[in-house]
């Protein structure tokens, strides 16, 4: 039997060679191809590259790596959790309704997920246990969950927010990018109240058992805070972006940034080119926020939590710039007839 075999074996390694010999027709791969291909490969990399860095011999590295795959996984989570319910309130709410009532539910559903957030920070924080009943958490149980919910509602309650300004905006404030950029200040004041309101309704609550705020009443303010001006940062700087791709490219892009396919591939080198040029641009004003710091002796609270905002509305909006200047790049390419396509 191994003589056959063998023979067997020759006569393939000799087939392979000679088809290998053979001079083959030209095979042009299609753009569904390509893509996938690209994810594929980009996939692979990128799981090698996470390998590499959760297993790096510097603990610091380690430590980011993770900071930054749980954010990561908490953002899909985000992002599936609020299209899921967005797509409810369109279906049962909003087909059919005028645009003052689409506006009014876009913004009364941004503050359903701001409401959500702060009973969710408020209860994983430890703060009201004396109200819903059971034993004080240890600090350390209460800074993970604190961590985990605050960055997973957060970007929830982020994304309602761009979904409330960014329906605002496609509806009262379309017509030049000037009037597009004005529902920056008027998102910023309207947040600003809602969270003033809050802040005072956690004050209250802090203080009405013993009048005093004790270490989890204080946390659950500061991680409270903190995942508020995540959400300023985060829809502020996606609506300021809107208005400078409006303003570079003449197309205002709808409520979730999407443009057409036949307006995407018309942005040409200078167009994408400029979107990534104010996103550098973002990335120095976010250096000189940081920096300001520095010079000011003992800011007060106030001063401390709008540098915060400014600092992330500029880091989102470098964000921003470079995601979407990127995807005009490759669009303007035309290597593909299908939006899709460009999206992987």
């Amino acid at each position: 039997m191994r003589w056959p075999l063998f023979g067997v074996l020759v006569a393939a390694a000799q087939f392979i060679v000679a088809a290998g010999e053979k001079k083959e027709e030209e095979i042009n791969a299609s753009p569904v191809a390509i893509s996938v291909s690209v994810m594929l490969m980009g996939s692979i990399s990128f799981q090698m590259l996470m390998f590499y860095l959760v297993n790096w011999p510097d603990r610091d590295i380690q430590r980011y790596s993770w900071q930054v795959i749980s954010q990561t996984i908490s953002i899909f989570c985000a992002v599936l959790l609020f299209q899921a319910c967005n797509g409810i309130v369109e279906e049962y709410l909003i087909e059919g309704a005028s645009e003052v009532s689409e506006v009014l539910i876009d913004i009364g559903h941004m503050f359903f997920w701001l409401i959500m957030m702060q009973i969710v920070l408020a209860i994983t924080s430890g703060a009201v246990h004396d109200l819903i009943g059971g034993e004080a958490p240890t600090m350390e149980k209460v800074e993970l969950n604190l961590k985990s919910w605050s960055v997973l509602f957060s970007h929830v309650a982020g994304f309602a927010t761009i979904n409330a300004w960014g329906s605002l905006q496609q509806t009262y404030f379309k017509g030049s990018p000037q009037s597009a950029l004005l529902v920056v200040p008027i998102g910023f004041i309207g947040l600003q109240v809602l969270f003033a309101a809050m802040d005072s309704i956690r004050w209250k609550i802090s203080h009405m058992d013993d009048g005093e705020e004790d270490e989890f009443e204080h946390k659950w303010d500061e991680e409270t805070e903190e995942a508020e001006n995540d959400v300023a940062g985060l829809s502020l700087s996606f609506l300021t972006v809107q208005a400078l791709r409006f303003y570079i490219s003449g197309i205002l892009p709808n409520a979730e940034g999407i443009e057409p396919w036949e307006d995407s591939i018309s942005h040409g080198g200078g167009q994408w080119h400029s979107l990534i040029y104010m996103g550098f641009g973002f990335f120095a004003l976010s250096i000189g926020v940081l920096s300001s710091e520095k010079f000011m002796k003992e800011p007060s609270e106030r001063v401390e939590r709008v540098i915060e905002i400014l600092n992330n509305y500029f880091t989102f909006g470098m964000s921003w710039c470079f995601f979407y200047g990127v995807r005009w790049a490759i669009s303007s390419t035309q290597f593909t007839s299908e939006n899709v396509n460009t999206l992987v």
